[in-house]
Parts: C-alpha cells; sequence; structure tokens
C-alpha cells in the first residue's frame, strides 16, 4: 500500500488504497507502449493463500495509440480487490499481501462471419407489431 516501483514491462507503478477501502488500486505510467492485457491479484505466498484474479485488456490493437493530444506517456490503472464493502463476502488476503502483476500479448486474432441464407426482418421481430 501506498508503494511505488519502477516496473520494466509496466513503466512507474503506485499503489493505493481506494476511497471506500475496499480495493488496492494501481496505476501506471510509461513511455513505451503498456500491454494489452494485464491481470492483477493479491496473494500472500507465506500462507499459500491468493484472491481471485481481475484482468483487463485493451480492445485496440492499432499499431500506434492515435491522441487528441498527443504526449509521450501511456497509462493505465487496475484494482485488486481484499473486501466488499457492500456485502460481507470472504477473501482469501487482505492489505497482508504482495500484488502480483502479469502482462498479455495476444498471440493470434479470429473473425467469425455469420450468414443465414433467405431471411427477412419480419422473422426476427419479437411480434410486437
Amino acid at each position: 500500500m501506498n508503494a511505488h516501483q519502477r516496473l520494466r514491462t509496466f513503466g512507474w507503478c503506485r499503489t493505493k488504497i481506494d476511497a471506500d477501502g475496499d480495493e488496492i488500486e494501481l496505476g501506471c505510467v510509461t513511455t513505451g507502449s503498456a500491454p494489452p492485457c494485464v491481470s492483477v491479484t493479491l496473494e500472500n505466498p507465506a500462507a499459500g493463500l491468493r484472491n481471485l484474479e481481475r484482468r483487463s485488456c485493451d480492445p485496440e490493437y492499432a499499431p500506434y495509440s492515435p491522441h487528441f493530444y498527443p504526449d509521450a506517456l501511456n497509462q493505465f490503472r487496475l484494482s485488486a480487490r481484499f473486501r466488499d464493502a457492500q456485502q460481507p463476502a470472504t477473501f482469501a488476503v487482505d492489505t497482508n499481501a504482495t500484488l502480483m502483476l502479469m502482462s498479455y500479448r495476444p498471440e493470434a486474432h479470429f473473425e467469425r462471419r455469420l450468414v443465414i441464407p433467405d431471411i427477412r426482418l419480419a422473422e426476427w421481430s419479437d411480434g410486437l407489431q
């Protein structure tokens, strides 16, 4: 909590507890490209415990990132929950943990096409006229 560290893949990163006190927020700034997919989880290696992993992927795979107001920095934010402020959910790890980050890059892309021959729009009607 309230830590900052420079990480090769992610850039300069910082953590803090969010406003309602149930998540650790992570924010990173980098001069290079941010990883397209990132996962974060809280774990306590000594106890062998780990919370559920949270994943985030930026669906934009353009070779460059056009900005309306360009600058040299890329930023991203994630959070890892350790408590549910609204209801009594149980988490394996609380704030006495290590925040684990992983980055992923797509290896392949696929395209799916659906062809429906001889269909009329009236057949898609839900019966309301």
